[in-house]
């Protein structure tokens, strides 16, 4: 009866080691001291003998290595995105953050575009006449060439070349549906910069930070280009040239008095307004000399 139990016994121990999977064989006698690993990525330099049952191996050097992540892949955008049944004028809030996205990478990139990208918004919206209700913030100076000829707008090709790129970029975007005027992304682009740049709080200016998103948020969309530009409208801008070969005090009365008719009676502008206005063509490295003097 011994025997027999004997007999299975040895039965059943065959059996099971017939059913074990084959021993994996470790072809480096210092394999203890060196790092588990399943990919090259996992040490250095290599991942030798991967155990196919396991899917771990060793690392071929002498020494353990501390695991090296994998790098980190350029992100890009897959699929066909979504499907656009329709494209509104006025953007949702992920297409907004996309765009505050796309603006701050840019501008960190070429910091005077926050004085550029400011003068672009009040050039655009500064061609607005009152008396007779032309120009304004119509998207002229991104869609008409010709508006960049005048001399208040011929140092504005650079920022008005790179709004155009970011327009179109974001417009293509597969997860953009919107058709956003020239007139909305030259304004925004204009309050994007402001917000950018304000110190709130602990964050710094230059910084977006989700308070400074939020406030991006308040943006009103809506304004719709102008088909038939005048690059005439310009006549209502500032001129640069006001009293520029005459005395100080010439100089002084002849530009408070552009100013006054330009900014004020045409565009409709209080004092306190103009002034802060004017402020916009001290920044951005886009300033003209009037005559000879400072």
């Amino acid at each position: 009866m011994k025997t027999f139990f004997a007999f299975m016994a040895m039965a059943a121990m065959s059996q099971a080691q017939r059913r074990r999977k084959p021993e994996f064989v470790d072809i480096h006698p210092d394999s203890r001291k060196m790092c588990e690993c399943q990919t090259d990525y996992d040490c250095k330099p290599f991942c030798r003998n991967i155990n196919p049952y396991t899917g771990k191996g060793i690392c071929s050097g002498h020494s353990p290595t501390r695991p090296t992540p994998k790098p980190t892949p350029f992100p890009t955008v897959t699929g066909e995105g979504c499907p656009c049944e329709s494209h509104p004028p006025i953007p949702t809030e992920c297409e907004v953050k996309l765009l505050i996205e796309m603006l701050d990478t840019i501008i960190s990139g070429n910091l005077a575009l926050n004085g550029q990208w400011l003068r672009l918004s009040f050039h655009d919206a500064g061609t607005f006449n009152q008396m007779f209700d032309e120009g304004g913030a119509n998207g002229c100076l991104l869609n008409d060439p010709a508006m960049l000829i005048p001399g208040e707008n011929d140092h504005l090709d650079g920022p008005v070349a790179s709004l155009k790129t970011i327009k179109n970029n974001w417009m293509a975007h597969p997860y953009v549906c919107v058709n956003v005027s020239s007139a909305d992304m030259i304004q925004f682009a204009g309050f994007f910069v402001t917000v950018r740049q304000r110190h709130m709080g602990i964050v710094p200016p230059g910084v977006i930070d989700a308070a400074k998103v939020a406030m991006l948020m308040t943006f009103k969309w809506g304004r719709k280009d102008e088909m038939e530009c005048d690059n005439g409208w310009t006549d209502n801008l500032p001129g640069f040239s006001a009293g520029a070969f005459g005395s100080t005090v010439s100089r002084c009365i002849a530009s408070g008095g552009e100013i006054k008719n330009k900014m004020m009676d045409r565009n409709g502008f209080t004092d306190k307004e103009a002034v802060a206005l004017i402020g916009a063509h001290t920044i951005g490295q886009i300033r003209n000399t009037f005559g000879s003097g400072p």
